[in-house]
């Protein structure tokens, strides 16, 4: 098992102190696969190489060796802890069973890589397609629903997205309202979140925090 607690790294140059890491605290049992992800400059590197692990094994491969290359780390890390940094979400959600995302030097997300998609729920969106009236009206009365964007209609059948107010899936309560209210439903279903989207609304919130205040 590896821990850290409260991990801080700087650096100096040009008569000015650079932090690199601040306060970073990790506890990684053996047989993990993890990933450390976050934008160029954010410290990633720097953390790999002070707890030991692999830097972007699969960058600069073509996809067959990336197969093959996420099939080796994937089998070391049955029985050793592997860490790994990469820029590409996509192995991260395909490979890792956790993902450790940082922003210049400080941790934003650490966590099983299925429930930091539920970090943001601002980012969910379920879509429906259905028949009937005051349909806008009728979802607006469901506390788990955010918002409803109108979307083209096909043919008579109108089309929406439904932005969540929170975790709670809203799909059953849309069920249940559409059979009361007599509509009939075509399509209900959630459209699945990405890494990627989920690490960009982290990183960007974070930068909104640290931006001067007018």
């Amino acid at each position: 098992m590896i821990q850290i607690n409260g991990l801080n790294k700087s650096l100096f140059g040009g008569g000015h102190k650079v932090n690199i890491l601040n306060g970073i605290d990790l506890v990684i049992p053996s047989g993990q696969f993890i990933a450390i992800t976050g934008a160029s400059g954010s410290g990633k590197t720097t953390l790999l190489s002070l707890i030991a692990g692999l830097d972007e094994p699969t960058e600069g491969l073509d996809p067959n060796q990336r197969i093959s290359m996420r099939d080796l780390v994937r089998s070391l890390g049955q029985d050793r802890t592997v860490l790994v940094t990469t820029h590409v979400m996509q192995e991260v959600e395909s490979t890792c069973e956790r993902v450790i995302v940082i922003n210049r030097g400080q941790m934003l997300a650490d966590s099983p890589v299925d429930e930091i998609l539920q970090l943001t729920p601002g980012l969910r969106k379920i879509n429906l397609e259905i028949e009937g009236d005051s349909i806008e009206a009728g979802l607006a009365t469901l506390d788990s629903i955010e918002s409803v964007e109108r979307m083209d209609p096909i043919e008579e059948r109108k089309r929406y997205s439904v932005n969540l107010a929170g975790t709670k899936d809203p799909r059953p309560e849309i069920f249940k309202l559409a059979a009361s209210k007599g509509w009939v439903l075509w399509e209900l279903h959630e459209e699945r979140m990405h890494l990627e989207d989920v690490f960009h609304s982290l990183t960007a919130a974070d930068e909104a925090r640290r931006a001067p205040q007018n």
